[in-house]
């Protein structure tokens, strides 16, 4: 293989699909186009399957792929504006001065972690169903998803840990005072939420 030079690669001389395989199929054709605008290399094939994740066949259907499109390229962004609206509204509420209390400083922390569970769905799911229009977004999508993935994971886990925290923090409440105004304290608050965030990531 020869190096590459800048951001493209050179062209290969042994840039041939397998002898045994039918070259008249999509697969083939999208590891061309990629190929030919130097955005991969040759690809290794193994049982006529290419080792290119940006080479996938999609659906041809073309009502499913009009089902697709609607619900998760239309939809699916609507519904997550929303939720993003609510939680943007419900973080802001619960930070307030007259609102500060403990369980809603960890509400406030969930309804962050969960907008950040909205967005990346957005971009895994929504992005993904329509990248099949745009050599672009494939591109955007090949990048950026090693790095939303975990990021979307991270924030479903925040979202989790911070659910119990403020179920136990109800608790704690209900049964005991004196735990409570204990546990009420911003350094505490801050802490646990810091190191649960931080748990997240493992």
């Amino acid at each position: 293989m020869e190096e590459a030079t800048g951001d493209y690669l050179e062209s290969e001389p042994d840039a041939v699909f397998p002898p045994d395989c039918s070259e008249s199929n999509e697969t083939f054709s999208r590891v061309q186009l990629l190929y030919s605008q130097h955005i991969i290399a040759w690809p290794n094939f193994s049982e006529c399957l290419p080792h290119c994740g940006m080479c996938q066949v999609f659906a041809s259907d073309p009502t499913y792929i009009v089902y697709n499109l609607l619900l998760i390229g239309f939809f699916l962004p609507l519904i997550g504006l929303c939720g993003l609206i609510g939680n943007g509204l419900s973080a802001f509420i619960y930070y307030r001065p007259e609102m500060r209390s403990s369980t809603n400083l960890y509400l406030c922390a969930l309804g962050c972690s969960d907008s950040a569970v909205i967005c990346t769905a957005i971009f895994l799911f929504c992005i993904d169903s329509i990248r099949r229009y745009s050599l672009h977004l494939s591109l955007v999508f090949g990048a950026l998803s090693p790095i939303v993935y975990p990021a979307g994971m991270t924030a479903q886990t925040c979202s989790v840990y911070f659910t119990l925290v403020a179920a136990a923090d109800c608790f704690v409440q209900v049964r005991s005072s004196i735990f409570s105004n204990q546990l009420s304290k911003k350094n505490r608050l801050y802490f646990s939420t810091s190191a649960f965030s931080g748990l997240s990531l493992f």
